[in-house]
C-alpha cells in the first residue's frame, strides 16, 4: 500500500477509536449515538446536497446502501448495548475482528482455500479474543468463554457479525456513490429505526440530560462517523480490500489503550497484549490468508 492511502487508513482507525471511547464514555451510549447520528446528519446535509448537485447519484448504489443502512441499525443497537454494560477495551477488538469472519465466509461459501500463514492468524485472534473474554492468560478455563452471563461479550460478537456484513456490502456499494455521500445514507436509513427505539425505551429527562452533559463529544463524534469511514471507502477504491481491513484495524490497540488509559479499566496489561495479538493474526489473513 502507497503511503498517502496508509497514513488515511491510520487516520481513520485513529479517528474511529477516540468516537468510540466519548461513545462508551457517556452515561448511557444508546442515547449518546442517537444524538450524534442527529448531528451528523444535520451537519453533512449542505455537502451531501453539493455533491448531488455536481456529481448526482449513481442508482446502482441504492441497493447496497439500503442494505447496509438497514444492518447499521443494528451494529448501532448492539455496539451501544454492549458499551452500556461491558468495557471498551472487551468490546472493541472483538467487533473489529471482522476478518476473521470474513474469511470463514470465503472457506465455507466460496471454497477459497486458507494459506498456512492465514491458518496462523486465525488461530491468533481466536486466542486473542479468548485470552479478553476471560481477562487471563489461563488456557485452563476455556468453557467460561460460553458463560450465558457475559450479556457484553454476546453483544461484541453480534457487533462482530454486523461489521462482517456491511463490510461485504459496502465494497460493492464504493464502486458507485461518493463515498460521503454513501455513508450519510446509510446513517440516515439506520437512525429511522434507531430513533424509533430510542423514543420506546428513553426518558425525555434522560435524552436531554445527556445532550447537555456531553454535547462537545456528541459534536465530535457526528462529525468523526462520516469522516472515518468516508476515508475508509475512499481507500477502498485505489487499494486492495485486504490490505484496508487489515491496516484500519490497528484501531484495536488505539481503542484498547484508550479505555486502560483514561477509563482506567482493569486488566491492563491482558488486554493491551491481546489486542495486539488479535491485530497481528488480521495482518496474516488480510494479507496472507
Amino acid at each position: 500500500m502507497e503511503t498517502i492511502p496508509l497514513l488515511l487508513v491510520i487516520l481513520s482507525a485513529l479517528i474511529h477509536s477516540l468516537w468510540n471511547f466519548f461513545f462508551k464514555k457517556s452515561k448511557d451510549s444508546s442515547i449518546f449515538i442517537f444524538w450524534a447520528k442527529i448531528f451528523e446528519i444535520i451537519f453533512y446535509l449542505p455537502v451531501v446536497v453539493f455533491l448531488l448537485i455536481e456529481q448526482g447519484l449513481n442508482y446502482k448504489g441504492l441497493i447496497p446502501i439500503f442494505l447496509s443502512g438497514t444492518i447499521h441499525f443494528f451494529y448501532w443497537f448492539f455496539l451501544s448495548s454492549g458499551y452500556n454494560i461491558s468495557d471498551l477495551s472487551l468490546v472493541y477488538p472483538i467487533s473489529r475482528s471482522s476478518p476473521l469472519l470474513t474469511l470463514f465466509f470465503s472457506f465455507f461459501f466460496f471454497d477459497e482455500r486458507v494459506t498456512f500463514l492465514g491458518f496462523i492468524g486465525i488461530l491468533l485472534i481466536l486466542l486473542g479474543i479468548y485470552f479478553i473474554s476471560i481477562n487471563s492468560f489461563n488456557l485452563k478455563n476455556f468453557l467460561t468463554v460460553f458463560d450465558r452471563n457475559n450479556k457484553g461479550l454476546i453483544f461484541a460478537f453480534l457487533t462482530l457479525i454486523t461489521v462482517t456484513s456491511y463490510s461485504l456490502v459496502d465494497k460493492i456499494g464504493a464502486n458507485y456513490v461518493n463515498p460521503v455521500v454513501y455513508v450519510y445514507f446509510i446513517e440516515l436509513i439506520s437512525l429511522i429505526p434507531f430513533t424509533i427505539f430510542i423514543l420506546l425505551n428513553k426518558k425525555k429527562d434522560d435524552l436531554f440530560e445527556i445532550l447537555k452533559k456531553d454535547k462537545i463529544n456528541i459534536v465530535f463524534t457526528s462529525i468523526a462517523i462520516i469522516l472515518s469511514y468516508s476515508l475508509i471507502i475512499f481507500v477502498m477504491r485505489i487499494s486492495k480490500l485486504s490490505y484496508v481491513v487489515s491496516i484500519r484495524e490497528v484501531g484495536i490497540v488505539f481503542g484498547v489503550l484508550l479505555g486502560i488509559i483514561f477509563l482506567k479499566e482493569k486488566y491492563g496489561l491482558i488486554r493491551v497484549t491481546s489486542s495486539i495479538i488479535i491485530f497481528i493474526g488480521i495482518l496474516l489473513i488480510s494479507l496472507f490468508g
